[in-house]
């Protein structure tokens, strides 16, 4: 509004200055030599008036060209933020999705893992084989109290029976495993927990150690249930503190 109305303004001022020279260029000859000096203090006031419009349109400009720059950097503004969730959600994302995967990935491991313990703990135990000798108190039982050990525990309690036992009998081997056994029903422990007791066992290292598959074989018939004696302890073949032993060579045990 303020243009249009500065525009009149403009093309007024101009007609009234055209009229005013047409009236100079045609006054009478006798007025040539005169100065003619036209005051009027309406056009003062509509000089400045004009002015002043022409003051104001420029400020107007410069609000509107300001407005502009301001409506452009709230653009962007909201143009950086919304790149920045985007990004922010896209990460959050990435990273959730490989938590996601890590821990499907370790329960598969689990699962795989527990899948092959069962296994190797499931075997189909037979007592055919194992020597029994009633009169010094070695009899062939299975359906005993049965025990599941990992790779690592397993190794710990093969350290100790590979020590302990007659390698060459696997009846001694079995004898040592079955006093190690009867410890953990009595005592309500697992077989790590009686190997490792203070002063009962020298050869507990707390490392494992990989045997000869023969002794892995009677440890696992013995974690399967099957015992040959009722005994709580032994001692080396030459101690003398007992006549019952199931091999030549091996412990003695009471």
């Amino acid at each position: 509004m303020k243009k249009i109305v500065s525009n009149v303004l403009i093309v007024s001022t101009q007609l009234i200055i055209g009229a005013l020279f047409l009236f100079m260029l045609f006054s009478d000859s006798n007025e040539d030599n005169k100065v003619v000096v036209v005051e009027n203090d309406n056009l003062n006031k509509m000089a400045d008036a004009v002015s002043e419009l022409f003051v104001a349109d420029q400020m107007e400009n410069k609000v509107d060209e300001q407005k502009e720059v301001d409506l452009i950097s709230e653009e962007e503004r909201k143009a950086q933020e919304e790149a920045a969730a985007k990004a922010k959600a896209e990460e959050e994302a990435r990273i959730a999705a490989e938590k996601a995967a890590q821990e499907e990935a370790a329960r598969i491991a689990a699962e795989k893992a527990a899948q092959e313990e069962a296994a190797r703990n499931a075997i189909t135990v037979s007592a055919s084989g194992y020597l029994s000798k009633p009169a010094a108190g070695f009899n062939v039982t299975t359906g005993n109290q049965t025990y599941s050990l990992s790779d690592s525990d397993f190794a710990i309690l093969a350290t100790v029976v590979n020590c302990e036992a007659n390698r060459n009998s696997k009846d001694d081997v079995l004898a040592v495993m079955s006093v190690i056994l009867n410890r953990a029903d009595r005592n309500g422990t697992s077989p790590i927990s009686v190997v490792a007791a203070y002063g009962q066992f020298s050869c507990y290292t707390g490392t494992g150690t990989t045997v000869s598959d023969s002794v892995a074989s009677v440890m696992r018939d013995a974690l399967n249930g099957i015992r040959n004696n009722d005994y709580y302890s032994f001692g080396s073949w030459t101690s003398g503190i007992s006549s019952n032993y199931i091999a030549n060579g091996g412990n003695r045990y009471y």
